[in-house]
């Protein structure tokens, strides 16, 4: 991938690896998402400085998981040592492609599902989107994939430039978001054991999931700061007899409709 892109401006780079990305079908709960990951691992292990230094690119295989699913793991030293540490993470798997119907089969196909969109007259908003040729169709492009791209665009542009670090970069890629988040809990014991054997301060922590504008054509972009996290809740309703527990018209119901 890196002889692809390197001589790439940074947004060309970003639409390379979104597109390479959206190819990969990583629907959670499939093996596909074992697949995403192996694929991110290709692409980082092809930059100059991984390919010097591979131990700093690693898995983690989630404990038990009957797919093989894994987080993925690179570490980008500063020139001058250092203890501080920025971490860059997201997610690889998408919900379903059933909810395209009849474009399910071009779901993963970025130009075909533009050259629909242009000629879609159903949505004219999502028409109008397609004939500017500002964006990128296709399942997983929004959540999260060229957030990913960036993560991978932005290492790269640090492996080139270290001078310009004052501290590590960390980047991880973590399965299983869409659902039960047991990518990124697993991973937290990873980030414990690399902080305690590398002695790294973790300064923040930055997610580039999309982010969704205020109001209709707000010219405006948004980055989100402070905790994050997803409140899973679980509701159990049971229903009991009220009122009247069987269906039985009443006498004096009976009554009233003959008058």
């Amino acid at each position: 991938m890196y002889q692809q892109i390197k001589d790439l401006p940074f947004d060309k780079q970003v639409e390379a690896i979104t597109r390479e990305l959206v190819g990969v079908k990583s629907v959670n709960g499939t093996k596909g998402e074992t697949e995403m990951a192996e694929r991110l691992e290709d692409i980082v292990r092809s930059y100059p400085y991984f390919k010097a230094h591979p131990d700093h690119v690693w898995t983690q295989s989630l404990e038990n998981d009957p797919l093989g699913r894994k987080n993925l793991f690179a570490f980008l030293e500063s020139e001058k040592p250092s203890q501080q540490t920025v971490i860059y993470h997201g997610h690889v798997d998408t919900v379903g492609i059933d909810d395209f119907g009849k474009l399910e089969p071009y779901a993963l196909d970025p130009d075909a599902l533009l050259e629909f969109f242009k000629r879609y007259d159903k949505d004219q908003e999502a028409r109008e989107d397609a004939l500017s040729g500002d964006w990128l169709f296709g399942r997983g492009a929004l959540d999260m994939k060229s957030g990913d791209a960036v993560h991978l665009c932005n290492l790269l542009y640090y492996s080139e430039h270290r001078e310009r670090l004052r501290g590590n970069v960390l980047v991880m890629f973590n399965p299983v978001e869409e659902n039960d988040h047991s990518g990124m809990m697993a991973a937290t014991k990873e980030l414990i054991r690399l902080k305690k054997e590398r002695q790294l301060d973790y300064l923040a922590a930055i997610n580039s999931d999309f982010v969704s504008p205020l109001y209709k054509d707000d010219p405006h972009r948004y980055i989100y700061t402070g905790a994050v996290g997803k409140l899973l809740g679980c509701f159990y309703i049971r229903g009991r007899e009220a009122h009247v527990g069987e269906t039985v018209r009443h006498r004096s119901d009976a009554h009233c409709r003959q008058n």
